[in-house]
């Protein structure tokens, strides 16, 4: 669990870096993407703190689109894409 909070807390601090870069730069030309590897048995919790994540980032007005992914064959499988 303390993982998951790692991850997540990495990954908020990342996609608010994402959004003070946005206003510098033209975001129509701009696209990132995060990939992150869950711990096995805490994909639930994972997907249940980025849905409030997201949902955050939405209140706060983030011009950003956010796309989530999961690998499901080959290398990487269960690894998450998050991408702007």
């Amino acid at each position: 669990m303390k993982r998951v909070l790692l991850v997540l807390c990495a990954a908020a601090l990342m996609l608010t870096a994402l959004g003070a870069n946005a206003a510098a730069e033209d975001a129509a030309n701009i696209s990132k993407v995060l990939r992150v590897k869950v711990k096995p048995g805490m994909s639930g919790p994972f997907e249940e703190a980025l849905i409030n994540l997201m949902k955050a980032r939405k209140e706060i007005g983030d011009p950003w689109q956010w796309n989530v992914f999961v690998i499901i064959e080959g290398a990487g499988l269960g690894d998450y894409l998050i991408s702007s």
